[in-house]
């Protein structure tokens, strides 16, 4: 198959083996490349190395209400949230057609609904939170099949997830 004609599916970077997590580590996760890579160009990407956030980096957390948190260092306190939103917008519109997306959980980047958020810094986690890029993701790609790692635990997961990735494709070709 030629590489034009096929899908597109993008990434979080630490998926595909990049050492860019907070902790200088990766996430990855091998079925990725070996299912989705026959048929699917995979387009990494770090929203929070891309801001230019070191690695290793402090962690950040999710901040405020549901709807609308902010992203502050752990320690440092520093707001990151408008950064990550005008990267994701930018990226997202930059990157050319999308047919899937697979996120790295918990992420306050990436993650979508397991992120630890907090109302206050100092109150109590909950975990309902979405992050930032992620936010972002699904308001400008309704539609979208969207799935973080856990989602993905093995291989008949991750055919499926090629599936709907192929029948999104398949509609879109058709509008």
């Amino acid at each position: 198959m030629k590489s034009a004609d096929r899908l597109r599916v993008g990434v979080s970077h630490c998926l595909l083996g990049a050492a860019c997590r907070y902790d200088g580590g990766s996430a990855e996760l091998r079925l990725l490349e070996e299912i989705l890579g026959a048929r699917c160009v995979l387009i990494p990407v770090c929203p929070e190395v891309e801001i230019g956030l070191p690695v290793p980096r402090e962690k950040i957390l999710l901040v405020g209400p549901r709807e609308a948190p902010e992203v502050l260092g752990e320690e440092s306190g520093r707001t990151f949230g408008e950064r990550l939103r005008t990267f994701a917008r930018g990226w997202l519109l930059g990157v050319g057609e999308l047919h899937g997306f697979v996120l790295q959980s918990r992420s306050p980047s990436c993650g979508v609904g397991s992120c630890w958020r907090r109302e206050r810094r100092e109150s109590e986690p909950l975990r309902d939170g979405t992050g930032l890029f992620a936010e972002v993701l699904l308001a400008t790609h309704p539609g979208l099949p969207v799935r973080e790692d856990t989602d993905l635990p093995g291989a008949a997961a991750c055919r499926a997830f090629l599936a709907e990735v192929e029948a999104y494709a398949s509609r879109r070709e058709k509008e």
